[in-house]
């Protein structure tokens, strides 16, 4: 929720498989957009609820996502 980098220092980040434990997306992604420059691109890699849920990994407090949830929430937070 807090990276120690300078604004505007990634033109890429990537995370994968990461976004289901994170516990205050909106402070992540705040975050994530400060560090990326301008027409930076944001890589977000993750399974859907449909596929995930029926998994034993689930029990591990996981937080289920729809691809359109993320979408969702990528716009709120600025990302194109």
């Amino acid at each position: 929720e807090q990276l120690p980098f300078d604004a505007e220092s990634f033109s890429h980040v990537c995370s994968v498989h990461t976004v289901y434990f994170w516990d205050h997306p909106d402070r992540v992604l705040n975050e994530i957009y400060r560090v990326l420059r301008p027409g930076g691109i944001l890589l977000l890699g993750l399974h859907s609820k449909a596929k995930l849920e029926p998994q034993s990994v689930t029990q591990y407090n996981f937080t289920f996502y729809e691809p359109q949830n993320i979408v969702d929430l990528l716009a709120v937070h600025g990302f194109g």
